[in-house]
Parts: structure tokens; sequence; C-alpha cells
């Protein structure tokens, strides 16, 4: 049963990093009244662990969701640095070689390996110390501080339409004095100025944008501009992570799409794998195919003959 092997990973994880046995009891008897009650984690519910680098972690209720540390694994849990109390819950500052990041939403650093999906697969293509790299779906800024990390000298543009994320990006930028940055407000879409997005989940939540069970659906205004203007740079690097967005490089036309040197990609519909990859080799690159997600998405790596 898979809430079976994910309670025992979590634990399994939590018994690694926890300095303290009682936490681990306390874990235990949390999961347990979850089982019982159909695995409502409640706010009633949050339990302190205390690791074994000295921060407190709050699970459950308004911390870190219990699944999320069963995606982990103790190397990362540990490169967390400190954890604040914020008005509606918490936030999380992580370290990574030498560089910080803050987010409120912790799951997308510790339970996806966002360095092996995006940044393993070009690091052997990009031979500039100083590469232009777009990221379209820039989130709270998370993979900005991984490119970063590995190319200092590069400069990003980041595509992220959520004031809500914006404002994490731009704090990740100011606390590790980062240079070369833009962050525009904006989403890419079919047009340049104003979209209606429809979405299932709530702003600042990284499925933003996604429709799967077709209820509970709410609009949201955005800004936008296109794949055509975003290309205008002539990047090194396009990261595509928006959420359904990748469907509108269908609209460009093959001189534009050529204008990046590699595109790395997450594709969320699997009906578009087929119109993208196909396109993309129209446009001259060659498809290499990372993984399946465990949402069953796509990662994609396309580099320009």
């Amino acid at each position: 049963m898979e809430w079976i092997r994910r309670a025992i990973n979590t634990f399994v994880v939590a018994n690694r990093v926890a300095s303290k046995k009682r936490d681990l009891i306390l874990l235990l008897i949390t999961m347990v009244k979850m089982g019982i009650r159909g695995r409502k984690c409640r706010e009633i519910d949050e339990i302190k662990i205390h690791l074994k680098n000295g921060i407190v972690l709050p699970i459950c209720g308004k911390g870190i969701s219990l699944f999320t540390i069963s995606y982990t694994t103790p190397k990362k849990l540990l490169s967390l640095s400190r954890v604040n109390k914020v008005k509606d819950g918490y936030e999380y500052i992580f370290l990574h070689r030498g560089l910080k990041y803050v987010t409120d939403n912790p799951g997308t650093w510790l339970a996806e390996n966002l360095h092996d999906d995006y940044i393993l697969p070009i690091s052997n293509y990009i031979t500039k110390k100083d590469p232009l790299i777009v990221d379209v779906g820039g989130y709270k800024g998370d993979t900005l501080v991984l490119f970063k990390a590995l190319w200092a000298k590069s400069k990003l543009i980041i595509y992220e339409p959520l004031k809500e994320n914006t404002s994490y990006i731009k704090r990740n930028i100011d606390m590790n004095h980062l240079e070369k940055m833009v962050v525009l407000n904006k989403g890419v879409c079919d047009r340049n100025g104003e979209k209606i997005v429809y979405t299932e989940a709530p702003k600042g939540d990284p499925s933003f944008g996604r429709i799967k069970n077709n209820h509970n659906i709410t609009t949201y205004l955005i800004k936008c501009t296109t794949f055509r203007e975003v290309l205008r740079v002539k990047p090194d690097v396009v990261k595509i992570d928006c959420e359904g967005c990748e469907q509108y490089l269908l609209n460009e036309k093959v001189k534009d799409l050529r204008k990046a040197q590699i595109y790395i990609m997450e594709i969320h519909d699997k009906r578009l794998n087929e119109k993208i990859v196909r396109k993309l080799m129209e446009a001259g690159y060659t498809p290499h195919f990372l993984k399946k997600t465990r949402g069953g998405d796509h990662m994609w790596l396309f580099t320009k003959n």
C-alpha cells in the first residue's frame, strides 16, 4: 500500500536525522493517528523534530508534510539552516554550495531532485563561464540558486507570473547578493498582454495553472508574453517548467526557436510530448529523454545540432 510505504520512508529518514528518540515516538504516534482517521494531518498534530544540526523542524499541521520527508534524503534535510515562524506558517532557509535558498514551501527543494533534473543534464553542454539562462517558471527561486551555484557569472532572466513567488525570488537574489539578474512578473502564453488562467491549485503553489480533477477551479488574470519575445535575447539555455505553457512553443516559427542553444523542460501533458519533440527536431535540435516524474510528466533536454 502506497501510504504505508511512504510512512515507513518518512520514519526511516527521520530516524537518521533526529537527535532525540522522543521525537521519533511522537512522529510514530502522529502517523498512526493519520492512518486511523483517513491520513488527514491537522494543525493540532504538529510536532517538532530536533535535527542533528541543531535545527527544530516543524512537521505536520503548518509544518513540512510527512510525505515530503518520505521523498527526501537525510543529507538534503540537514542542509536546512533555519526555520522562521511567519504569519501563515513557516519559512525555511537552506544552504547549497555557499548560497542560501528561502521559501515557505520546502517541498520542491526537498522532495524533488532539481539539481539532477536541471543542472546535471546541461552541465556537459555549457562551456561558458557566463551563460545567458532564461528561466520560464521561476517559482520561488529554487533553480536560480542552483544555476548561480554552478555558474556564478551567469546572467539570468526569470519569468514568473505570480507576485507571491517573485517576492521570494527577489529575496533570494538580495540575500545572496547576486548580480546579473532580471526578474519579470510575467508568464509565457500565446499573446502579449494579459490572460485568464484557470487552475485548481492556489496562488503560490508549484502546480498553479494546472487542472487535474475539474473541480474547485479558480480564475486569475496574469500578465504574459510569448516565447518569441523570450527568445529575442538569444539565450544559451532556456529552462521551462511552467505547468503547461510549454504548449506555446508550438506557436513559434522555427527561425525563432533556433535562437536558443539548449532547451530543458518538463512537459506536463503527455499529448504534447510528440508534438513538442517533433517541433524542436524540425528546428534542428536533438531530443534527449531524461525521465518520467512521479506525477507522470516528462523531462526533456534538447541540444542544438
